[in-house]
């Protein structure tokens, strides 16, 4: 199990080893997104400066990073408390199956009850069949659809 794990917010120096865990989930999933350290690093910097609305959490191990966590956490009229989506979840190949996963989702529930939110939503692509199954099991249900256009990879 997930002994041992801390689960803390994302800081600067996080960015090598998130670095390395997007690139290995883009890997898995073939986004056709162009990441890249430098996308990553300027992504961070933006999101650094608006941490009411984004949240990034990492699990650690021994002093290494296996697994992140990232959600943005927005407002709209029928959940005026707010609303936690979930963009990206990734635990290290190496360590799957330990409970990182769900130590990671127990973060963000906290948060989003500890803020008084209104929901907490995840986002994954259909042909991610793992990711789906995985959610499914930590208790999210099929509750909307969510339709988007991409403008640029």
């Amino acid at each position: 199990m997930a002994n041992g794990i801390i689960i803390r917010t994302m800081q600067e120096q996080d960015i090598k080893e998130v670095t390395r865990l997007m690139l290995q989930l883009d890997g898995e999933i073939d986004s056709g997104h162009c990441l890249s350290p430098a996308v990553i690093n300027s992504t961070f910097a933006v999101m650094r400066e608006d941490s009411r609305c984004y949240r990034n959490y990492v699990a650690e191990n021994d002093g290494g990073v296996i697994g992140f966590i990232s959600s943005v956490v927005y407002k709209t009229f029928f959940h005026p408390g707010g609303t936690a989506l979930i963009n990206e979840l990734i635990v290290d190949r190496e360590y799957r199956g330990r409970g990182i996963g769900q130590k990671l989702i127990q973060k963000i529930l906290t948060m989003a009850r500890e803020e008084k939110l209104n929901e907490v939503e995840v986002s994954t692509w259909f042909e991610n069949k793992k990711a789906i199954a995985f959610y499914r099991k930590k208790g999210f249900t099929d509750e909307s659809l969510l339709l988007g256009i991409e403008l640029s990879k």
